[in-house]
C-alpha cells in the first residue's frame, strides 16, 4: 500500500464517526482499533511464516516465539468481525485479553474507551468501523512499517486539525520537533528523555535523526512521561507502529509523580526535549516546596505558571557532564518578573546556551509565539560564559492559521546555533554578565538588533522587478505552449505537467505528434544505465562537500542543502564520488521520489546511487525525468526490500522496462520537460521576490 492509500484509508474510519462523538474525542476509539488490526495482521503473517518453515506444523507456527505479540484464543480481529450483537462488549473483551497476554508491553495500550456504551457506539457504527478497517491487510508486506508509522503520524496531525485548543495537549508541529533535535543532536547510545511526550513525536524524531545521518540508532534509549491515558497509549503505540521496541513511556503527573527513576532518584538523561503545556495553572505549589526529588533548585515558580517547574524538573534530569535540553516555551518565560530569581539562577550557573525566538503560529492552534531555550550542564570550553541569541521569528512559511519551518529555515538557525557567532539582524553573542546585567532578562529584543535592509532597493524599484520577472514568467509559458502544440499536446488547460513524462515512460507511450510514426526500442533499465562506484578519501582528494539522503528534496532535481567534510564528515561509507552531471539517487525509501542532477563535485554513501545513462542510447537529461515518473516509482518501491526502512538493490532496477525513440526525439523531449522545471524555478524566484516586496510595503506604510 502507497501512502497516500494509507493515508485516505485511515482517514475514512475517522470520517464514519463524524457527527456521532466530537472530533476531539476520534482518537480514543481509531488508534485502538487500528493497532488492533495491525497486531491481528502481523500474527497472521508470523503465522504463515512460520508455517513455511516447518512445512506446515500448526503447533510450531502457534508458538509464543514465533510472534512479536501473543493473540489468545478468541481475541483475534476476525473472531471479533464474526460478532453482529454486542459487538462493544466483544471488541472489549478482546483487547483485555490481548493486554493481559503482553502485560510486559501492552498493558493500558488501548486506552479507556466505553467500547460497550451503546449509546455513544451503537453495534451498528462499531460494525461499521471494523467492516472498514477490514477492507486492507495491515502485514508488514502490505504496509512496510516506515509507511505504516508515517501513516499513523498523518492520523495523529489530522486529529491535531480537528481537536481544536486540545491539540497541543498531544501534538508539537513536526518541523519545530526536527529543530530542535538538530540542536540536542542526540547520538547513538544516548538516552533521550520527554516528561510531557503527548504522542511520541519528539522521541520518536530522536532515532529518525540518527537514521537519516546513517547512525546506529536501534541503540539509542526512549523514555517518557505523559499526563493523559488515552495519549499516552497512543504515544506507545506510535513506536510499535515505527517498530521501535526499546522504549519506556510511563503514565502520570510529570511534576506531582515522575515515574521513571532509579535507585529511588530521578533518572539522568543524556539529552531532554520537551514542549510542556504552558503556563499550567492547576499544579501542587505547596508540594514543590518541599519537593522529595530535591527538583527546585532556584526556587517555586507562581501558582499561576508551572513553566520553571518544567524546567527544573529538566534540569535535575540532566547527566552532570553530558547533559543538554532544548524546551519550546512561549516567550513570557524568557523576561516575565514573577520568575525573575529563577532565571537569573539558572544564568548564574551557567546553564543557558542559547534563546531562540521562533515565529507566530508554531504552537499548534495558537497565533502565539514560541521560543526555545537551550541548556547545557557543562558547556564547552568556547561557549562558557556566554549565551548566544537567534531572532528567527521571520524564518518560517505561514499560510492561514498555520506555520511551519521549510528545511532551509531550519538548517539556517541550526547552523547559527552550531557556529555560535555573530550575525547581523540575526544573532548575537551575550556574556552572561551582561544578561545579569540586565537583570537577567532574556527578551531576544534586548540584544538582537534588526538591522535595515542594505539591499538598496525601494519598494517602487521591487515592483518594477516583479513586473519584469512576471513578464518573462508569462514569455516563457508562451513558449512552452507553442512547443506542446508543435509536439501535438494541447496543454494550455494541462495543470499537471508532470503527467507528460508518465505518459512518455508508459507500457504504450503517446507522446503527441512527436512519437508518431518514430521507431521505438524497448530497452530495460540496466542495459542503458550505469551505476558510478569510483571510491575516494575525500579529505586527501580535496573534496569539500557530502551530500546525505537529508540533503535530497523530493521531486527536486536540484541539489539545495550538503555538509562539508571535516565538519559534517559523517564516517567511512561517504566515500562514493560524483561530478558534475551525475544523477543521485537515493535508495532507502524510494517512494519519498529523490531524484538530483548533481551540479557541483563531492561524495555521497553507497546508499545513494551515483547514476550515468550510456549516452549511445539514453540521453542523461531524460533519463532524470524518467526517473521521477510515477511508474518508475510505483516500480521501485514494488521491488524494495525490508519493512523497517525499505531499500533497493541496484540489480533489481535492471528489469523496469520502457520504449526509447531516437536521441533527436529523446533531445526533443527531455527539452521540454527542463523548460518545464525552469518556469517552477522562476515561479519560487517570483515568490519570494513577493514576499520582500510586501515587506517593504508594510514598512513604507506603517513607518
Amino acid at each position: 500500500m502507497q501512502t497516500k492509500e494509507l493515508e485516505a484509508y485511515l482517514w475514512g474510519a475517522a470520517n464514519i464517526l463524524r457527527g456521532l462523538i466530537d472530533a476531539a474525542d476520534f482518537k480514543q476509539y481509531i488508534f485502538p482499533l487500528l493497532f488492533f488490526k495491525r497486531i491481528s495482521d502481523l500474527w497472521d503473517e508470523e503465522y504463515q511464516q512460520a508455517l513455511e518453515e516447518s512445512g506446515g506444523d500448526l503447533t510450531y507456527a502457534e508458538f509464543g516465539e514465533q510472534h512479536r505479540f501473543q493473540i489468545p484464543k478468541g481475541c483475534h480481529w476476525e473472531e471479533v468481525r464474526k460478532k453482529t450483537v454486542n459487538v462493544g462488549a466483544a471488541l472489549q473483551k478482546a483487547l483485555n485479553g490481548i493486554e493481559k497476554a503482553n502485560f510486559d508491553m501492552l498493558h493500558d495500550v488501548f486506552g479507556d474507551a466505553q467500547w460497550t456504551n451503546k449509546r455513544r457506539m451503537s453495534d451498528e457504527k462499531m460494525l461499521d468501523l471494523i467492516e472498514h478497517f477490514s477492507k486492507a491487510r495491515l502485514s508488514v508486506a502490505e504496509v512496510p512499517h516506515d509507511i505504516m508509522g508515517e501513516g499513523y503520524e498523518y492520523l495523529i496531525k489530522k486529529f491535531a486539525d480537528d481537536s481544536g485548543h486540545t491539540a497541543a495537549e498531544f501534538y508539537t508541529n513536526r518541523t519545530v520537533v526536527k529543530l530542535m533535535t538538530m540542536i540536542s543532536d542526540p547520538q547513538s547510545g544516548e538516552s533521550v528523555y520527554d516528561p510531557t511526550c503527548g504522542s511520541g513525536g519528539i522521541l520518536l524524531n530522536s532515532a529518525l535523526h540518527l537514521k537519516e545521518q546513517g547512525k546506529e540508532y536501534r541503540t539509542l534509549k526512549l523514555y517518557g512521561q505523559e499526563l493523559n491515558l488515552i495519549t499516552s497509549a497512543i504515544a506507545r503505540i506510535n513506536m510499535f507502529m515505527h517498530n521501535v521496541d526499546e522504549f519506556l513511556i510511563v503514565q502520570g503527573d510529570t511534576l506531582d509523580n515522575p515515574q521513571i527513576l532509579e535507585n529511588d532518584e530521578l533518572k539522568k538523561f543524556d539529552v531532554i526535549m520537551a514542549n510542556p503545556p504552558y503556563s499550567v495553572k492547576r499544579w501542587n505549589q505547596a508540594k514543590w516546596m518541599n519537593d522529595p526529588f530535591g527538583r527546585n533548585i532556584w526556587g517555586t515558580p507562581p501558582q499561576g505558571c508551572a513553566d520553571y517547574a518544567f524546567q527544573q524538573h529538566i534540569m535535575t534530569s540532566l547527566k552532570s557532564n553530558t547533559g543538554r535540553s532544548v524546551v519550546l516555551f512561549p516567550h513570557g518565560v524568557l523576561f516575565r518578573d514573577a520568575e525573575n530569581d529563577i532565571r537569573r539562577k539558572m544564568i548564574e550557573g551557567d546553564y543557558v546556551d542559547a534563546v531562540i525566538g521562533l515565529g507566530k503560529n508554531l504552537f499548534y492552534n495558537s497565533s502565539m509565539e514560541s521560543c526555545l531555550l537551550v541548556c547545557r550542564m557543562k558547556k564547552p570550553k568556547e561557549r562558557k560564559g556566554k549565551i548566544i541569541f537567534i531572532d528567527a521569528k521571520e524564518e518560517l512559511r505561514i499560510e492561514r492559521s498555520s506555520a511551519w519551518l521549510e528545511p532551509q529555515h531550519s538548517k539556517k538557525i541550526a547552523d547559527t546555533y552550531w557556529k555560535f557567532k555573530d550575525v547581523d539582524g540575526f544573532a548575537k553573542v551575550v556574556s552572561n554578565k551582561n544578561v545579569l546585567e540586565s537583570n537577567g532578562n532574556l527578551g531576544l529584543q534586548l540584544y538582537v538588533k534588526q538591522v535595515q535592509d542594505s539591499s538598496g532597493h525601494d519598494a517602487e524599484e521591487l515592483l518594477g522587478v516583479v513586473k519584469k520577472g512576471q513578464e518573462q514568467i508569462n514569455a516563457s509559458l508562451d513558449n512552452l505552449f507553442e512547443k506542446l502544440a508543435a509536439l501535438g499536446l494541447d496543454s494550455r488547460d494541462r495543470k499537471d505537467f508532470g503527467n507528460l513524462i508518465d505518459d512518455f515512460v508508459s507500457e504504450r507511450p503517446t507522446f503527441g505528434k512527436l512519437l508518431k510514426g518514430k521507431k521505438l526500442k524497448q530497452v530495460k533499465f540496466g542495459e542503458v544505465v550505469n551505476k558510478l562506484t569510483r571510491r575516494i578519501d575525500p579529505v586527501s582528494y580535496g573534496i569539500e562537500r557530502i551530500v546525505a539522503g537529508e540533503h535530497l528534496s523530493s521531486e527536486d532535481f536540484k541539489i539545495r542543502e550538503w555538509g562539508t567534510v571535516g565538519k559534517d564528515f559523517l564516517g567511512p561509507a561517504f566515500h562514493i564520488l560524483f561530478q558534475p552531471g551525475d544523477i543521485l539517487y537515493g535508495s532507502r525509501r524510494t517512494y519519498l521520489k529523490k531524484v538530483a542532477l548533481a551540479d557541483f563535485e563531492g561524495v555521497c554513501a553507497n546508499t545513494t546511487y551515483v547514476i550515468r545513462a550510456d549516452e549511445k542510447l539514453l540521453l542523461q537529461d531524460l533519463l532524470k525525468h524518467i526517473m521521477l515518473s510515477e511508474r518508475f516509482t510505483r516500480y521501485s518501491i514494488g521491488v524494495s526490500k525490508g519493512s523497517t526502512n525499505p531499500y533497493i538493490n541496484w540489480k533489481d532496477l535492471d528489469n523496469f522496462t520502457f520504449e526509447i525513440p531516437d536521441l533527436e526525439t529523446q533531445k526533443q523531449i527531455a527539452n521540454v520537460l527542463d523548460e518545464i522545471i525552469a518556469i517552477a524555478e522562476q515561479l519560487r524566484t517570483q515568490t519570494q521576490t513577493l514576499k520582500t516586496l510586501k515587506q517593504k510595503l508594510l514598512n513604507e506604510i506603517l513607518g
